[in-house]
């Protein structure tokens, strides 16, 4: 067995040589991967010829530096992972040397590290050169190139007609930070807005536009013609004088009466509160007294001011509406009370005792008028009497009809010589076209202090 001589930067007796100056060079390091010429399965060594050991150390280079030196031209460079052959001889194959782990014994900063000693391998016969893993063949199937993936993109919103428009794709790639630039396009023909979505089927911006909704300003404004102006001022004026009249007529109708229920019974009150007021008897009835005995000292009142009351039994037995002087309407009228025409004669005398009232509002009095038929008693009471009345006539008349109330009705200068008491309202219930009368005869009269009146008690307690 032949000894073949040292590498470079190794001692004769097969272990590491010293090392050069320049410790960090790879080129004067010791080659890992060659074996050691102690190993005892070490073959004989043939000594290299000079191209053999050029392209060596060639190889040698190119691991070190990771680079490539080129051979010279005149002389080709080996195949790499083969040892070189001793001319005349055959070559034989090199063996494939595994490779360690590589250490892991921690370094000081900036020390160089120790160079790891290599187990001899029984079939190392040259020093192997390391190679870098050959490429792996490119696959000969031909496949098809995936198409470009389309982004989605959030749904945005027409900035027109303020829709949200999506935007689709066949595949959904992850979520990107990136966001659709969001564009408008300002054309003579007034385009609507566009949204540009990066990353097409062709790698460009996708651009999604919308027509735009007409534009309202370049539209000559029509003129509303006149007569609708007119028409539509009137109808409108129309309305509001509809409501108000019927707020009135409510007020009118239904809040004035609640409104002065509360005066009426403040009039009954200081009726009964007059001095020589006497409260009606109760027990036995008071006995009834001819007409032409009728009493005079009834008493009066000033005007707006009550003294009498009146009682009608067809209306219910609790109706009793005070007596005023006058027919004033703020004073006397629109109070609740009745009024007693200034100028015709007092209760009990002969001659015509002539009142108003309100049919409809304010209390409404007289709203049953027409409900009184002949025969009905009419029944006036004073601080000390009551005078009862029967109802004889009926009669529509003009407003403006005042003989209605004279003495003697209809006959202008006529001597009186009965007792009468006439109502006067208007007519029709809720309207003032006419006036409805009611006239009633006296009967007789009584005494409050000799008992109750017979007309005033109900027929279940008489």
């Amino acid at each position: 067995m032949t000894n073949r001589p040292p590498e470079p930067n190794q001692s004769p007796t097969g272990g590491p040589g010293p090392l050069t100056p320049n410790q960090n060079d790879p080129s004067h390091q010791t080659d890992p991967l060659a074996p050691t010429p102690s190993s005892p399965h070490a073959g004989p060594a043939t000594p290299p010829s000079a191209p053999a050991t050029l392209a060596n150390l060639q190889a040698i280079l190119e691991t070190r530096s990771f680079g490539k030196i080129q051979p010279e031209p005149a002389q080709a460079a080996p195949q790499a992972g083969k040892r070189a052959a001793a001319p005349g001889t055959a070559p034989t194959p090199a063996r494939r040397v595994a490779h360690p782990a590589t250490p892991t014994t921690p370094t000081t900063r900036g020390a160089v590290p120790a160079e790891p000693s290599w187990p001899a391998s029984s079939t190392d016969y040259a020093p192997a050169v390391a190679q870098p893993a050959p490429a792996t063949p490119p696959d000969p199937t031909p496949r098809p190139t995936p198409p470009a993936e389309v982004p989605v993109w959030p749904a945005s919103r027409n900035e027109v007609t303020g829709h949200q428009m999506p935007v689709h794709s066949s595949t959904r790639p992850a979520r990107s930070s990136v966001r659709p630039r969001r564009e408008r396009h300002r054309t003579p023909d007034k385009v609507g807005a566009t949204i540009a979505v990066p990353g097409g089927a062709l790698g460009q911006p996708l651009d999604i536009t919308w027509a735009a909704a007409p534009d309202q300003g370049t539209k000559k404004k029509r003129r509303t013609p006149l007569g609708a102006i007119v028409a539509g001022t009137l109808g409108e004026l129309l309305i509001t004088l509809g409501c108000v009249l019927a707020l009135f007529v409510g007020w009118e109708v239904v809040w004035s009466s609640v409104a002065t229920k509360p005066l009426q019974n403040l009039a009954i009150a200081q009726v009964h509160d007059r001095p020589g007021y006497i409260a009606p008897a109760s027990g036995k009835y008071a006995p009834e007294y001819q007409p032409d005995t009728a009493p005079t000292d009834v008493g009066s009142a000033k005007v707006g001011k009550t003294w009498l009351s009146l009682h009608v039994p067809r209306w219910g037995y609790s109706y009793n509406v005070a007596i005023a002087e006058g027919t004033d309407k703020a004073t006397v009228l629109d109070k609740g009370l009745i009024g007693h025409y200034i100028g015709t004669q007092n209760v009990g005398q002969l001659g015509n005792f002539a009142l108003a009232a309100h049919r409809i509002t304010y209390g409404e009095p007289f709203a049953k008028i027409q409900q009184l038929r002949d025969g009905d008693l009419l029944i006036v009471e004073s601080d000390k009497y009551y005078f009862v009345y029967k109802v004889y006539a009926e009669k529509i008349v003009a407003p403006t009809d005042m003989a209605v109330i004279w003495p003697v009705p209809y006959q202008a200068n006529a001597v009186p010589t009965r007792r009468l008491i006439t109502l006067t309202t208007c007519h029709p219930r809720y309207a003032s076209t006419s006036r409805y009368i009611v006239w009633g005869d006296m009967q007789y009269w009584t005494k409050k202090s000799e008992g109750k009146l017979q007309a005033l008690t109900p027929p279940g307690k008489q």
